[in-house]
């Protein structure tokens, strides 16, 4: 039940949110991995709570560009996330910049921004902390020029993984 549920959910977020090829996404299911498509692991953390600060926001901010992002696992269908970016400031200040194409839902406005802290024990970003608008990003790996972070969702009454790979801008 909870897969054909997934399914149907996956099948209409990808639907309102841009290309989306569902021969491919079924395909992808009856092989069991998705569309083909994954979020790569990067290989790497931070030893101490001031390297992990550096590698994600630097000294004064890093600028840092979705690559790849998966929905459950499954990515292809939000293409949407792709020409995103977060700036991450050192003074815990974010501005997160949709791109030209916004995806509609919680992607709705171009520019958005707030506060952030970093939890190096469990190696999160937690944005708008003590808000409505909290949100934990995991780091499951981090290197001078990648970051790959994990979290989940709400869609429609449904949490949903998500991972994304961000590379740094130069």
């Amino acid at each position: 039940m909870r897969m054909t549920l997934t399914f149907i959910i996956t099948a209409i977020v990808a639907a309102a949110c841009g290309e989306f090829d569902l021969e491919q996404f079924n395909e992808g299911l009856q092989n069991g991995n998705g569309n083909g498509a994954v979020v790569p692991e990067v290989i790497g953390s931070a030893s101490d709570s001031t390297k992990f600060a550096m590698l994600v926001h630097g000294s004064e901010n890093i600028v840092w560009d979705a690559q790849t992002f998966t929905l459950e696992g499954l990515s292809g269908f939000q293409t949407c996330r792709l020409d995103d970016s977060m700036t991450l400031n050192a003074n815990g200040q974010y501005a997160y910049d949709g791109g030209e194409e916004l995806c509609g839902g919680d992607d709705d406005q171009r520019i958005k921004g707030g506060g952030f802290v970093l939890d190096f024990e469990r190696s999160q970003i937690i944005f708008n902390p003590g808000t409505e608008e909290q949100y934990i990003a995991t780091v499951t790996g981090i290197v001078t020029d990648s970051m790959r972070v994990e979290g989940t969702v709400n869609i429609f009454g449904i949490d949903m993984e998500i991972a994304g790979l961000y590379t740094r801008r130069q």
